[in-house]
């Protein structure tokens, strides 16, 4: 099956959260035991992220994996990295 990958831009007049402004663009990756992917993929983000100097966060939507999918994310050490974990399965594409 193929990947779902959705890209949101927001305006540049965002609320403020916690006196920070949010990222100018969301990447939202819904994952179902990928942990053994995700230090692959926080690495290339990353490195786009970097290179091009986008203001990007990039949220992992977790369909509650027992894979150790939030070791995996809290190993890549990225504030810019957030990982939501649904503990009602729903599938990849209600993310």
């Amino acid at each position: 099956g193929g990947r779902v990958i959705m890209l949101r831009c927001r305006e540049e007049q965002v609320a403020k959260a916690d006196s920070q402004s949010a990222p100018s663009v969301s990447l939202v990756v819904p994952t179902y035991r990928e942990a053994e992917n995700l230090p692959e993929l926080i690495r290339r983000v990353g490195a786009v992220r970097d290179s091009a100097g986008l203001d990007l966060e990039l949220i992992i939507m977790d369909d509650e994996s027992r894979d150790g999918t939030p070791d995996a994310v809290a190993r890549a050490g990225q504030s810019w990295v957030r990982l939501v974990t649904r503990t009602t399965d729903r599938g990849l594409s209600a993310a």
